[in-house]
């Protein structure tokens, strides 16, 4: 097994992967990257997300991609996702159980029904994505969504 820092190296021949190199989770050189499964849970979540940007698909599903993270570490890769977003413009279904990630990120929020899923309501946000979840506009907004999953469970 190779360490990272080869993968760094075939990441470095592609020049659209700057915007993946400077997330910070390739090294420079194959003396300073771990093995993968030295990499930590952060660190293997960033990979995660440079590897999936990198192939550049019309659709990119995140089925609940900052799971298990804490708060912080959370943030700053909803962060980096909307960063790198705003470059590729590549059209993302961000599967969530977290409201205020959702009201983050989403240009719209869809709330699905218990068994059978059913798409119970479309909701349109307001502003751009990377909005502060904290802003007065949207309580009334998470209020709406909390009520919904509650009545749909």
């Amino acid at each position: 097994m190779q360490p990272f820092g080869h993968l760094a190296s075939q990441y470095l021949q592609c020049s659209q992967s700057s915007t993946y190199l400077n997330m910070g989770c390739f090294f420079s050189s194959s003396e300073d990257a771990p093995y993968p499964a030295q990499l930590s849970g952060g660190m293997a979540k960033r990979c995660a997300l440079a590897r999936a940007f990198h192939y550049q698909g019309k659709l990119l599903l995140m089925d609940e991609p900052f799971q298990g993270l804490d708060y912080g570490l959370r943030m700053e890769m909803l962060a980096m996702l909307l960063n790198i977003w705003r470059n590729e413009q590549q059209s993302i279904l961000f599967v969530t159980h977290e409201i205020d990630e959702a009201l983050t990120v989403a240009s719209r929020i869809a709330i699905l029904s218990a068994r059978p899923v059913r798409i119970c309501k479309i909701i349109e946000l307001p502003g751009q994505e990377g909005r502060d979840c904290a802003e007065p506009e949207l309580t009334e907004i998470r209020r709406d969504v909390l009520r919904m999953i509650s009545k749909t469970d």
